[in-house]
């Protein structure tokens, strides 16, 4: 096969590839007009509790 022709098609492979990544980028919900933001707000917390030999870690989050 002649050279500039796989030349060719590794190119148009590579473009093919960085192509799709590119396009899963973009692929976000668009920020909506209406203020919902406190709809979309959640609580919650948790504890947390480690022991060892001589070793001892608590943690509370909010």
């Amino acid at each position: 096969m002649n050279n500039n022709y796989i030349s060719f098609k590794k190119s148009l492979l590579t473009a093919s590839i960085i192509f799709f990544f590119t396009i899963s980028c973009f692929a976000q919900e668009p920020i909506s007009k209406t203020n919902n933001f406190w709809s979309q707000v959640e609580f919650g917390g948790g504890l947390g509790l480690n022991f060892g030999d001589g070793y001892f870690s608590s943690s509370i989050t909010l």
